[in-house]
């Protein structure tokens, strides 16, 4: 198993937040110097085990892990598929409510769950939509 990979989970969650705060440069060095290189080395080492064994495309990830370390991949994998899914979520009430203002997408029911943030909102329309897709 590449040293990688189990970075390779959150890399848009880093570079999202270089580019929200680019003034901050500790990020840009973590960036350059951990996130990139442990990318690099994920998608090589995906890269080198599909040429090695090209049948095996759909359970590559599992079976090219060791088996003392099986659980505790898979476990860190799918928990942050949990927060990658619960991200998209988020991110899509967020987009269709900030389109909704600017009037570039058509109007939806907007249901605000806290009343606290201002940000948390709900929408029926868009829980459908992403259930479709």
């Amino acid at each position: 198993m590449p040293i990688g990979w189990p970075a390779a989970d959150r890399p848009g969650l880093l570079y999202g937040a270089i580019g929200h705060t680019n003034r901050l440069k500790a990020m840009q060095v973590v960036f350059s110097t951990v996130e990139y290189p442990s990318l690099i080395l994920a998608y090589s080492g995906q890269a080198a085990y599909m040429i090695k064994y090209p049948v095996e495309l759909s359970t590559m990830f599992y079976d090219s892990i060791s088996g003392p370390l099986f659980w505790h991949i898979f476990v860190a994998s799918t928990l942050a598929t949990i927060v990658a899914s619960q991200s998209l979520i988020s991110a899509s009430f967020s987009i269709v409510r900030q389109s909704i203002n600017l009037s570039c997408f058509p109007r939806a029911t907007l249901q605000h769950t806290s009343e606290k943030y201002e940000g948390q909102v709900y929408s029926l329309e868009v829980n459908y939509l992403l259930m479709v897709l």
